[in-house]
Formats: C-alpha cells, sequence, structure tokens
C-alpha cells in the first residue's frame, strides 16, 4: 500500500509519498513548494491570496497522487494554520477545493509526532529532541526513550525573519535582536539543562548539507559542534556564504540564519556538546500513528 502524508508548514509544504508493508515503510519520493505561508498573514488572518497559494499548491500535488493512482493521502498542518484568527474559515475553504480533510495539530501533538517519528532512528536512551520549523519550534526532553516533557515554542525560522529582519540578511543588530528574543522563548517555555541533542527539520537538514559541502563535517548523522555552528553562521553572513547559500539552498536564503540561531540557542541553553541532525520527524510521526490505526492525541 502507498500512503501521501503531506505536512503544510509556514515555510513549505511538503508531501511524502511511503510505501507500507507489513508495519514498515520507505519513503518513495518527495515532493516540496516553498509557499511562505506564514508571509500572508496579516492581522492574524490567512489572507485570500495565501489561501490561493495553498490551493493551488495542494491542488497540484494531489494531481501527482491522482497520476500515480495513490488513495490513502492524508494532510495536516501545523503552525502554518493553528496560529492564524480565522483557522476553521480556511480549513473549510481548503477542504471543500482539494477534496480531503486536513487535520490542523496543535503545538504539543507536533512535539509528541515530531519525536516518535525521529525515535525510530534514535541510538541514545536519553536527550533532548528538537524541531525547528517556519512559524514554530518544538522541544521535547526524553529519558530511556520516555517522553518526560514537551514545548512548542511560537518562533521559527520564517516567523523569526518576518519580525526582526528588513532586508534579505539579517544585520549584526538584527541577528542580536534575533538571539533575544530566541532567548525569553527558552527561558519560558523549557527547563534548562544539560543533554545530548537531536535536531530535525528543515533547517537542520540544511544546516548539516552547508558543513558537509564545507568539509566541517564527513558525513550525514555525525556530530555538529557549537563551534562548527559559530564559523558556519559567520561563513554565511559574508559574501562568499550568501553564495554558497544561493548555489545550494536558495529557498532558504532568508530563513537559513533564523533558523540557525534557534539551533545554536537551544544548543546553549542545554549546554549541548554538540548536535546530531535526525532523519526521520512529524511526518513519520504521523504515519506511524496512521499504521497503527490509533488517533493522534
Amino acid at each position: 500500500m502507498n500512503v501521501a502524508i503531506t505536512d503544510i508548514g509556514s515555510n513549505t509544504i511538503r508531501m511524502n509519498v511511503y510505501r507500507v508493508r507489513n508495519d514498515k515503510f520507505r519513503l518513495l519520493f518527495s515532493k516540496k513548494a516553498t509557499a511562505g505561508i506564514v508571509s500572508y498573514v496579516h492581522d492574524q488572518r490567512l489572507s485570500k491570496e495565501g489561501i490561493q497559494v495553498l490551493c493551488s499548491t495542494l491542488e497540484n500535488f494531489s494531481k501527482v497522487l491522482e497520476q500515480l493512482q495513490i488513495k490513502h493521502s492524508f494532510t495536516f498542518a501545523t503552525a502554518s494554520l493553528r496560529n492564524i484568527e480565522n483557522t476553521k474559515e480556511v480549513v473549510r475553504m481548503v477542504e471543500k477545493k482539494i477534496g480531503r480533510k486536513i487535520h490542523v495539530v496543535d503545538g504539543r501533538q507536533e512535539a509528541l509526532l515530531s519525536f516518535h517519528g525521529a525515535s525510530l532512528q534514535l541510538t541514545e536512551q536519553d536527550g533532548i529532541f528538537a524541531d525547528i520549523g517556519g512559524g514554530s519550534s518544538e522541544v521535547v526532553s526524553f529519558e530511556q526513550r520516555t517522553i518526560y516533557s514537551a514545548c512548542s515554542m511560537p518562533i521559527g525560522s520564517l516567523n523569526l525573519f518576518n519580525a526582526h529582519v528588513k532586508d534579505i540578511l539579517p544585520t549584526v543588530s538584527e541577528i542580536e535582536a534575533m538571539r533575544r528574543h530566541i532567548g525569553r522563548e527558552l527561558d519560558e517555555h523549557v527547563e534548562a539543562q544539560e543533554a545530548l541533542l537531536f535536531v530535525a527539520g528543515g533547517t537542520a537538514r540544511a544546516v548539516e548539507k552547508l558543513l558537509i559541502m564545507l568539509q566541517m563535517i564527513d558525513q550525514k548523522g555525525a556530530r555538529i559542534t557549537a563551534q562548527a555552528l559559530n564559523e558556519l553562521l559567520t561563513y554565511l553572513c559574508s559574501e562568499k556564504g550568501t553564495h554558497a547559500l544561493l548555489r545550494n539552498k536558495p529557498d532558504r536564503i532568508h530563513t537559513l540564519i533564523p533558523g540557525l540561531l534557534i539551533l545554536m540557542g537551544i544548543m546553549q541553553h542545554c549546554h549541548c556538546s554538540y548536535v546530531i541532525v535526525a532523519r526521520y520527524g512529524i511526518r513519520e510521526g504521523y504515519l506511524m500513528k496512521i499504521m497503527k490505526n490509533l488517533p493522534i492525541e
């Protein structure tokens, strides 16, 4: 059986198609659109233009599923739709347009689903898991592979950029303003502790890709130190770094530095000596719940 999982994020909308057999799955292919939904939010409401962009993107994904005759399709939204005042209106309009249900996942659900997906590949029994998205960042603390705290912070790479950056790349003062903002959110939501950090999300994958390109780490899954992230930040703020980002991750030219700052903030707050990028996250966690035929709680 082939199953499609579509994740409506604040910055990107991604559809993963999996082959499911005997309670196991493997990714067949992934399709992504950088829609920047949160950029269409004005006065806490998603605009008509934003709704049109969302519908158009999902309709394009649906055409792919129709061509491949994939009947099992599930769609969920995270901070992109839960953090607006007209959530119900938007969901109703989009569902009518695309002909399928949209599940709006709350912050705690997002944290739990992300962790359950990542736990498929976690090798450590204790630590912290973070999922840095466009509109929110989830942080989960676990012991003996069991969650003991989970939270969602209302900051992500895209809404942090929108709140603090005037042009495409941040100035020194804008970086410091973002650091202070991140620090306040961490102080409010996350208990300071010394732990190993695993991280998921587009920012984390982009950071890892750039570090490999710069030969600062050898391969995917390698340990990434705070020093390496500091050096990467300095590089990205240079003209040479900007060109490298445009060549390798042009869709993240404006969001990578804010997302990187969130990652660095979590590392510092939790006294993490290094971070490991997780291969799986919320989409795999959502799929696991579907496979088990369990309600998503």
